[in-house]
């Protein structure tokens, strides 16, 4: 193998350990879900988003989605109970969920 293909392997390598080691964020949680674990207050996701849920009876919570949502974007929802709850959702870094939207 030519010195050049070892260097250029190795760089594929590098790349791609700091790419998995980054995709990691750590959010707030004070909800957990079906497919959320909250454990002292954190949720981890791969890939994800952090969630900021405002509720109008039951105030905000906090956790992590599987999906990624457009970091700083927010919409409403309509819930099982017919209320509309927004939602924002944001990618980093650890706890943007919430530094940016902090509770009330």
């Amino acid at each position: 193998m030519h010195p050049s293909d070892c260097l250029l392997a190795l760089s594929a390598v590098l790349l791609l350990t700091t790419v998995a080691h980054v995709a990691a964020v750590r959010c707030k949680c004070t909800k957990e879900s079906e497919t959320v674990t909250c454990t002292d207050g954190v949720c981890d996701t791969e890939n994800g988003s952090c969630l900021m849920l405002d509720h109008p009876t039951m105030g905000i919570h906090y956790t992590c989605h599987t999906r990624g949502l457009k970091d700083g974007s927010c919409h409403n929802r309509t819930s099982k109970s017919g209320v509309s709850v927004k939602i924002c959702g944001c990618n980093a870094p650890d706890f943007c969920n919430f530094s940016m939207w902090p509770d009330k």
